[in-house]
């Protein structure tokens, strides 16, 4: 019932943003039609895995860290008046593919609060090992029995590593050389992989480096040259497994976009210029047509082509957006604004 209910309120909300743009004139093709008031600064997000909700880690300012998780019911569009208390500044969020669990890192604590998403109330804390100082990106590997974490703060300590066979009981699991500046990542299921993307210690080159989801350890790098100052932030593998697409966000030389690399033959494709080169999170419609970018400073979110590697869509969202979750059948968008206290929810052309 819950499946049918998610359907119905999608559909309608396709014919209203259909017929805004039919009596408007409205040339966006991917319009904004609803923005949701989060109350805090939000960050990451994440769609739990039956479509029903988006759950949404609010940060905070950079002056004042918050401890909350806002959950977004999907077929009303609206905030869910209890939120959830973690750590200070959670930053991204992760489920196992049941629901029954979601992991929330909070990079001011240096932890990670494990959720019961049926009671929507903190299992447990983890402390993540001494020397990583600010979680960031979490991902599960395939079997689901680790989670892969990255410390933002560049320390040289690696990815952090949880077992998370037991989601009743999880513990820290060593980590791995990651070193540099790692932002997000995400799983590879062909070959159970995990993509991170850094910067090379010693240029300064944005690089991914692959981990085997099961061992550990690292199979492959690859070098993005001549980016010295570009900071690889999002991070998105595309359903079929064959391309990682990954945000740069650059202060100073203007050399951000999207970095499109061909993980089959570990080459680069292409970079692809969005019109920022301050770019915050990727991620990957479930459909597979379009990856959908953050132009952090410009306060738009950018659709492409994943057929063409080229932008066809740009719509203005909040402040600097952050982040992006989907519905299941990838018809809208989610996109945090971290510079505000919204959520922009796009509509997806079918």
């Amino acid at each position: 019932m819950k499946f049918v209910f998610l359907k119905a309120g999608v559909a309608l909300r396709l014919l209203l943003a259909t017929l805004f743009l039919a009596v408007t004139g409205y040339t966006q093709s991917f319009p904004v039609i609803k923005t949701i008031n989060v109350n805090i600064h939000p960050f990451g997000a994440a769609t739990s895995p039956d479509g029903n909700q988006v759950w949404v880690a609010n940060s905070g300012s950079v002056t004042k860290n918050s401890n909350k998780v806002t959950i977004i019911d999907v077929p009303t569009l609206t905030e869910q008046p209890k939120k959830i208390t973690v750590g200070n500044f959670p930053e991204d969020i992760a489920f196992t593919s049941d629901g029954a669990t979601a992991f929330v890192t909070n990079s001011s604590d240096a932890t990670v609060s494990v959720i019961d998403t049926a009671t929507e109330t903190v299992r447990q804390t983890v402390a993540v090992p001494r020397g990583i100082t600010f979680p960031f990106g979490i991902v599960l590997n395939k079997k689901q029995n680790k989670a892969f974490i990255t410390d933002l703060a560049g320390v040289n300590q690696g990815v952090v590593v949880l077992n998370t066979a037991n989601t009743q009981d999880v513990t820290t699991d060593g980590t791995v050389g990651v070193f540099g500046q790692p932002g997000r990542l995400d799983l590879r299921p062909v070959g159970n992989e995990i993509v991170v993307g850094t910067n090379d210690p010693t240029t300064g080159d944005p690089a991914i480096v692959i981990i085997d989801g099961d061992t550990k350890e690292i199979v492959h790098e690859l070098l993005l040259p001549g980016h010295p100052n570009a900071m690889p932030q999002g991070l998105a593998v595309t359903t079929d497994s064959r391309f990682a697409y990954v945000g740069l966000f650059d202060f100073t030389d203007h050399q951000g976009g999207v970095w499109v690399i061909d993980l089959l033959h570990l080459t680069t494709v292409t970079v692809v210029n969005t019109g920022d080169p301050e770019i915050s999170g990727v991620r990957a419609t479930p459909d597979g047509r379009f990856i959908f970018a953050t132009n952090f400073s410009l306060g738009q979110a950018v659709a492409i082509s994943t057929s063409t590697n080229t932008v066809v869509s740009t719509t203005n969202v909040g402040r600097n957006p952050n982040d992006i979750a989907f519905t299941l059948d990838s018809s809208e968008a989610f996109v945090t604004n971290q510079g505000d206290t919204t959520v922009s929810v796009i509509s997806i052309p079918q």
